[in-house]
């Protein structure tokens, strides 16, 4: 019974759990600068509500409406590379929005970041998919929503707490953490 159980499957190994905790940190980072973008460049830098909310809206743009060029990419050349393009097109969204101090930055920031998400989205789905089998497979998505969903429910929580104590070092920590 006991060689039973040490040779049983289990539905968490530790690559498993690598890209789980990748998906975590890379909606942590998102979410807890994204919803403080309009209190802090329109504190810092002035400028108007309508290009923030534009920027935003550029970003959600690009995460959504391009996600179907980051499925094509995770299709023809594999989940692994979508992932890294994804990861680093976010690592250069919030290097950008570090150095932004006007629109055009600001506007090449948000949508670097959409960018990189809509690469990174696919990728991790496919990735999951690919590392599991049969209904271990519902299990594995659950497990990558929820990553997601705590991070996007924590992440704002951490930037209430950092924006205001380290500023734009937030965005500097977000890319050392991706």
């Amino acid at each position: 019974m006991e060689m039973e159980f040490k040779n049983k499957k289990t539905l968490l190994n530790q690559s498993k759990i690598t890209v789980l905790i990748i998906i975590f940190l890379l909606y942590l980072g998102n979410y807890a600068f994204v919803p403080y973008l309009t209190i802090y460049f329109h504190e810092q830098f002035h400028l108007p509500l309508p290009i923030i909310a534009a920027a935003f809206s550029i970003q959600l743009f690009s995460q959504r409406g391009l996600a179907f060029l980051g499925g094509i990419v995770t299709d023809k050349k594999g989940g692994k590379l979508s992932m890294l393009i994804g990861i680093t097109l976010c690592i250069i969204a919030y290097l950008t929005f570090f150095a932004a101090y006007n629109a055009p930055t600001l506007i090449i920031a948000s949508f670097l970041n959409g960018l990189g998400l809509s690469f990174f989205s696919p990728s991790s789905k496919v990735i999951l998919f690919e590392m599991t089998h049969g209904e271990e497979r519902t299990k594995m998505l659950f497990f990558r929503n929820m990553m997601m969903n705590v991070g996007i429910a924590v992440g704002p929580c951490l930037g209430l707490i950092a924006l205001p104590l380290i500023g734009k070092f937030l965005m500097l920590g977000i890319a050392l953490l991706y």
